[in-house]
């Protein structure tokens, strides 16, 4: 889950003082039910990591 790498990430930057959610504290429920209601599949999308040499210059 790329959330919690990113609590972990924070967490060793020195960023926040946790490196870990609260129980509860992430809820996906409501962006499932629209989803649902909308007939959308999920995963919506995936984003992918680009070689930093194809940035423009």
């Amino acid at each position: 889950m790329l959330l919690a790498e990113t609590y972990v990430y924070l967490h060793q930057a020195k960023v926040i003082d946790v490196d870990k959610p609260a129980p509860g504290a992430l809820d996906d429920s409501v962006a499932r039910k629209v989803a649902q209601a909308a007939k959308a599949p999920l995963p919506l999308g995936i984003i992918k990591a680009q070689d930093v040499s194809r940035m423009p210059k």
